[in-house]
Order: structure tokens, then sequence, then C-alpha cells
């Protein structure tokens, strides 16, 4: 019995030890932090996100922002939009992205707003924009449409050049190409009325004016 003493007490001390070592290690760690996501890069306002956009990052619990979300909830964030800017290494909450709101209602399609029925439109022009169509000569409203798609000459897609999906409208320096012509979502008898009021008015042409639309 009394050779077990000895043992008993060595086992403690090695136990006591290895606690400390785990606790300074790796325990505090496991306790005292959360592994969130945060921003790899400075993600502006209007950036279609990917994974690329974001890094792990360890941080005191206590310092966890309200809603912040973690590596594995990269899934529900991702081909979503950032509603704001969010600085590099800033945490990340799902309240910070929007889905895609463009979207088909029943009876809707895209219709193409060839380019010889264009007579103006801003080279700032993008998908996801509201636009409203008005007869070039008499200013007459033709109606108020979303745009599905901007297309150059070869049918592909016009973007900004910095990757925004969507931005104010005077922050749209630079585009990837010249617009060639638009795509826009409506129903057929949407689509004859601005097809009919060409046909009427062959001179005429279509100015398409963006809409500023309140932030959501």
């Amino acid at each position: 019995m009394n050779n077990l003493k000895p043992i008993i007490g060595i086992a403690l001390i090695l136990f006591a030890v290895s606690g400390l070592v785990y606790w300074e290690t790796t325990g505090r760690e496991r306790m005292l932090t959360d592994t969130v996501l945060v921003a790899a890069e400075t993600i502006r306002q209007g950036t279609l996100v990917s994974g690329s956009h974001f890094t792990e990052l360890k941080v005191d619990k206590n310092k966890k922002i309200e809603g912040g979300i973690g590596p594995d909830d990269l899934g529900t964030v991702l081909g979503m939009t950032a509603k704001q800017t969010i600085v590099k290494n800033g945490q990340v909450s799902l309240t910070y992205f929007r889905e895609d709101d463009i979207a088909l209602k029943n009876g809707q399609s895209v219709f193409v707003i060839p380019s010889d029925w264009i007579r103006m439109r801003s080279s700032t022009l993008r998908r996801g924009d509201m636009v409203g169509l008005y007869d070039s000569d008499t200013m007459i409203p033709i109606g108020t449409y979303r745009v599905a798609f901007v297309k150059d000459s070869n049918e592909i897609e016009v973007r900004n050049t910095d990757s925004r999906e969507s931005s104010p409208i005077l922050e749209r320096l630079d585009a990837t190409a010249v617009i060639s012509h638009i795509e826009i979502i409506t129903d057929v008898d949407g689509y004859r009325k601005i097809a009919d009021h060409l046909r009427n008015e062959p001179q005429s042409r279509l100015l398409i004016v963006q809409q500023k639309e309140s932030e959501s």
C-alpha cells in the first residue's frame, strides 16, 4: 500500500501537468474562442460573393458579432449579393447579404429589346435595374420593366469591371464591354405594347431611363 502512494502522487502530478498543457495549447482556445467567417478582402456593396471572398478566423466568444456565421454556414451565402460593404477581416452575418431579386412571375418571360429599337441608354445599365421606356420623340412613357440581361454584340453579359453584381448607378465607372441590347422581364401583353408602339411610330425609338429604387 505504501508503495502505491508515490505512484498515485506521480500519476496525479502527470495528470495535472497534462491538463495544464492541454488547457494552454488547445483547451483555452476551444472553450473561449469560436471560428468565424471574415472577409478575405474588402467586399464592396453589390458584390456577388464566392468562396474566395471569405477566410476563417478564431475570435474570442465575447467578440463574435450577433448573427456571425462560421465555416459550416459558408454555403448559405455563396451566390448571394452583399447588401453593404464589408471591410477586410470584418466578421460577416447572413443579414449582410441578399438573394438575387430577379425572378419570373406566372405568365412572365424574358423579351429582347434589340439595338435598333434603342435611341438612348446609359452605359451604366446593368442586370437587375428597373427602367422606364419612353418614346424618343414625344417622351410618352410606354412602361416600366425589370432588366434581366444586358448584352454586348456577342451576346455576352455586360458587367462591372470591379466584379460587383450591382452597385449605385454613379459608382459604375467601367464596364466589361459596350452594351448592344437588353432583355426585360414582362408578359406577352407588355411586350406587345412596346412592339405595337414602335410599329405605329416607325420613326421613333426607345429612351431607356434607369429608375432609382429604395435600398433594401
